[in-house]
């Protein structure tokens, strides 16, 4: 028999798990019913933003890379159809699509596709003060190239600027050199780490580069007369590196610097590009570089017709050879080779009944660049052709790009078929012959 007094424990008890049920979801309770999906990010050169893309093609635009932590203001440009949450130090914030957001702290924005599919933006804002009107101090260009010299270069309007070997915005499987004047500040940052920025420089590693470069009107540089041999009384010993260290890291860039001159008194400018030489999964679409514009597309050899004048989207899976028309300048024909491969890799069975079980040997192969890895009762076990002992078998496949598909079977326990024969005849021999020795041991 339940006691008033337990009764009533017991409903207050159902009271409080009906009320934590029925609560306004927050933010992170907010992504259950959705698949967290990694975003994959490119920048174009175009829109001097970030496109943070989702698998079922749906994107929002940044002004920062994802995960990246930042000196300077930030804005996400999400369009109509995706809903988003967004989060600062740990608190829901109200977030308007376009908004700069200034303050120093660490942000979290969660933004949701019709498809079901939702992916989180990350950064951090570093500096202790950053004035909102920042923008407002430094004029953001896109720079047109000229081609000399098998270079293009690119010149702000104060006769400063920088050159490459490739053009703005490219996708190259060779190596990269990027040059800037003395007296310019910028900071090059590879898949949201950042680099040592050395005088032209030449990269040659895969990942996807994003330079920050700024050219000031007038700059100054820092005085550094007294870290020289030709200064009065100079000795190595006395070279205080660690002085020297810090004043050249101030002069490469100083945000304190930056902020405090004029509005106007400073140009920036962004460069990008991206180094693949192998497979990719990783790029859903493929944009122009600043200045080009797409001539042709062959996949696998064959012509196929681009989405679009200054981007393609990639459906299909294969070699692409992509021919881009310079508009910009006298430069030759820009081509890229990229190999796109998105779908899982297949994993043929043999021996292998549609229960997935098998009474036998099973065969497993597949094409060739695909590495498998075989689990046999959750224990690894040697890549083999063919399987012939007991046990569930678990095995994934993964390919040059990436991608990767599972396939699971089970070798059930059974006795070949000569020897199931032979135990019959065996077991029939024998009761023939106890059938004749019993007829004999009847007669008297």
């Amino acid at each position: 028999m339940i006691m008033p007094g337990r009764f009533a424990n017991l409903f207050i008890l159902l009271t409080v798990l009906l009320s934590l049920a029925f609560c306004p979801l927050n933010a992170q309770a907010a992504v259950d019913g959705y698949i967290l999906e990694e975003l994959t990010e490119m920048y174009s050169a175009q829109e001097m933003k970030f496109l943070q893309w989702f698998s079922d093609g749906y994107y929002f635009k940044t002004s920062v890379p994802n995960g990246q932590d930042t000196p300077g203001v930030v804005n996400a440009e999400i369009p109509e159809g995706l809903e988003w949450s967004l989060e600062y130090n740990g608190v829901y914030m109200e977030y308007s699509s376009g908004d700069y957001l200034f303050e120093p702290g660490e942000y979290r924005l969660t933004v949701f596709s019709p498809g079901g599919i939702c992916g989180v933006f990350a950064f951090t804002i570093t500096a202790p003060e950053i004035p909102a009107d920042i923008t407002q101090r430094a004029q953001t260009v896109v720079l047109a190239h000229e081609y000399t010299g098998g270079e293009y270069v690119f010149t702000f309007e104060n006769g400063r600027g920088f050159s490459s070997n490739i053009p703005n915005g490219a996708i190259t499987d060779e190596s990269v050199t990027l040059s800037v004047d003395d007296a310019m500040i910028y900071i090059i940052i590879r898949d949201g780490v950042m680099l040592s920025n050395e005088p032209g420089e030449v990269f040659d590693e895969d990942g996807y580069y994003f330079a920050r470069i700024i050219s000031p009107m007038v700059i100054e540089a820092p005085d550094l007369s007294r870290f020289t041999d030709t200064a009065p009384g100079f000795n190595d010993s006395d070279a205080d590196m660690d002085e020297l260290a810090r004043q050249a890291e101030s002069y490469l860039f100083d945000e304190s610097y930056l902020t405090s001159l004029e509005p106007g008194s400073v140009y920036q400018a962004s460069f990008s590009f991206q180094i693949i030489t192998r497979p990719t999964r990783d790029v859903p679409v493929f944009n122009v570089p600043v200045g080009f514009e797409i001539g042709g597309i062959l996949l696998d050899g064959g012509e196929v017709t681009p989405s679009g004048v200054y981007s393609h989207r990639f459906t299909r899976d294969g070699k692409y050879t992509i021919t881009l028309k310079d508009t910009a300048s006298g430069a030759p024909d820009y081509v890229c080779g990229l190999t796109v491969l998105r779908s899982p890799p297949a994993v043929k069975l043999e021996g292998v009944t549609k229960g997935y079980t098998a009474s036998g040997p099973v065969k497993v192969s597949a094409p060739d660049g695909v590495t498998l890895t075989v689990l046999r009762n959750n224990a690894q076990t040697v890549l083999l052709d063919t399987y012939t002992n007991r046990g569930r078998y678990h095995i994934t496949a993964e390919d040059a790009a990436g991608n990767t598909s599972v396939v699971e079977f089970e070798i059930a326990f059974s006795l070949p078929r000569n020897l199931v024969l032979g135990g019959i005849l065996i077991l029939l021999a024998a009761g023939i012959g106890y059938i004749i020795y019993s007829k004999r041991s009847m007669v008297v």
